[in-house]
């Protein structure tokens, strides 16, 4: 499923076009609650770059679905893995630690899963992509 979001061209960059998003309905999206966008503040997401596309326009961003699970199961998931991959680390490789290396592991483990998810997030997310001018 796809969702299509409607916007400006805040900013043309090299590798991405920063889109600021409004909403259609203000009143149903200030219920909602799933956004900033219920507090009147700025959405400005990046996407794909197109060419044509000028500072200023109104375009047409269509978001896969699937990108916010994925983006929500790796962002629990990874860094609940490392923080106890950690804690296993420090219990297997000294023997009757003291328990603040037990946090100091964990801390270590959830640390290294956050660079992880920098480097392999390019790779399993896609950016929006404009599908038309408004």
């Amino acid at each position: 499923m796809k969702i299509r979001e409607h916007g400006k061209v805040y900013k043309i960059e090299d590798s991405r076009i920063l889109v600021e998003i409004y909403p259609e309905d203000t009143a149903s999206c200030a219920k909602c609650g799933c956004c900033s966008a219920k507090d009147g503040a700025r959405r400005i997401i990046g996407v794909k770059p197109v060419s044509g596309i000028a500072q200023g326009d109104d375009v047409v961003v269509e978001i896969e679905s699937v990108n916010f699970l994925k983006a929500g199961l790796l962002l629990f998931f990874m860094p609940t893995a490392g923080f106890l991959a950690g804690i296993l680390a420090v219990a297997y490789l000294i023997n009757k630690p003291p328990d603040y290396l037990y946090f100091a592991g964990g801390l270590a483990g959830t640390v290294s899963a956050f660079f992880i998810l920098k480097l392999i997030g390019g790779k399993t997310m896609s950016l929006p992509e404009i599908v038309g001018k408004k």
